[in-house]
């Protein structure tokens, strides 16, 4: 097998049937897609059992309850590696789409040129932006992760006082994202910070990984995956030659429409993922005096 997709799915079921779709039209050579369900309890799964009852091409793994983010996927790369042993596995988020034809030549190109463990592609936004991808050159400092830290906690204390929607008028959060200055997103690079709402595994990932690090629940995922990966001498790469579209945040809105609530449960997730993160770096620090 060439590739099996991963689409980890959560209540919204027209955002992975559209997924599923552009998967389908857009893909060359031998594939699979497996439907990872989050454990939605919401009749989506039963809607897209139906919708894809007969179709060999997709198989469905349910998970029974919410395993979140990295335990969700692990789910559907255990049944794909299990089940077709395929080159490359493919982690998308089920609010994506994708846009490049011939994505199996495209990667195989990619990983004959550059060896990468992980690849994600240019992600247009649905605000009509090109460049969150690629996230980062470097590790996050501590000083940087700290900031966030209190940052998040902020906004649950302003959600506590309900008070978010008034700091999010008057902070202006509404703008257009401008494009950082000293990121290239229109060239490959290697060895950066990849946005997780597409991850392509190849065999490289698997000969010093089994699928993602289970310690999160949601949030945060990007940051140590590209640390396992930096410390094991594998390499990320990010291509613009593979474009996919992201409506961002499609699963937490729905099963969230608060602000507040949704502000809240993202926060809260966020700061359990960065301490985590901070651990890992830590003790990468103390094992490495001379780290990155």
């Amino acid at each position: 097998m060439d590739i099996v997709f991963v689409v980890l799915h959560y209540k919204t079921d027209q955002d992975t049937e559209a997924c599923v779709r552009s998967i389908m039209e857009k893909t060359d050579g031998s594939y699979r897609i497996v439907i990872v369900d989050n454990g939605s309890k919401n009749g989506s799964l039963e809607r897209l059992r139906g919708i894809y009852a007969g179709d060999e091409r997709v198989t469905f793994v349910e998970t029974k309850e919410n395993l979140g983010f990295a335990r969700g996927l692990n789910a559907g790369i255990q049944c794909a590696r299990e089940r077709w042993k395929p080159r490359y596995v493919a982690l998308l988020n089920n609010d994506t789409e994708l846009l490049s034809p011939c994505l199996v030549e495209r990667l195989d190109e990619k990983y004959r040129a550059f060896g990468f463990s992980v690849c994600g592609p240019m992600i247009i936004s649905r605000d009509g932006t090109a460049y969150v991808n690629p996230v980062r050159k470097g590790l996050r400092s501590r000083e940087d992760v700290q900031k966030s830290i209190a940052r998040y906690q902020k906004w649950m204390k302003l959600c506590d006082l309900h008070l978010y929607g008034l700091y999010q008028r008057l902070a202006g959060r509404k703008k257009k994202r401008a494009a950082p200055p000293d990121r290239n997103y229109l060239a490959d690079q290697t060895d950066v910070k990849l946005h997780g709402a597409c991850w392509v595994l190849s065999e490289a990932f698997f000969t010093r990984f089994e699928g993602l690090d289970p310690s999160t629940f949601l949030y945060g995922e990007e940051d140590i995956l590209y640390l396992h990966v930096l410390d094991e001498g594998l390499h990320t790469l990010y291509t613009p030659d593979i474009v996919i579209y992201h409506k961002e945040d499609g699963a937490t809105r729905e099963a969230l429409p608060d602000t507040e609530q949704r502000v809240r449960f993202i926060s809260r997730h966020s700061v359990d993922s960065l301490n985590i993160y901070l651990k890992l770096l830590e003790s990468r620090e103390r094992k490495r005096p001379e780290s990155e």
